[in-house]
């Protein structure tokens, strides 16, 4: 039960990632270039890539699991910060 946190971290930072790569993908425009928003999804990216090394560090290492997942909190609040207006269309 105790690792229910992380696991749940876990699975939730792959949709993250994998998301914002495929089904949650940024908009690509008409004349075939991108925006601000296609950065903005390479960010998320790495953030969700961050939270599951993070994710499998607190698994591994049940003694640290508090740090790490406070670590992953704050990897959060910067893929919250990577909001743009081309993101709202999703």
């Amino acid at each position: 039960m105790k690792k229910l946190p992380a696991l749940l971290l876990l699975l939730l930072s792959l949709v993250i990632a994998v998301g914002s790569q495929t089904f949650l993908g940024p908009c690509v425009h008409e004349d075939g270039s991108f925006g601000v928003c296609h950065w903005a999804g390479r960010m998320l990216t790495a953030v969700g890539v961050l939270q599951a090394v993070l994710a499998l560090l607190a698994l591994a290492l049940p003694g640290e699991r508090r740090g790490l997942l406070l670590a992953s909190a704050l990897t959060a609040v910067v893929g919250l910060l990577t909001w743009t207006p081309c993101a709202a269309a999703w």
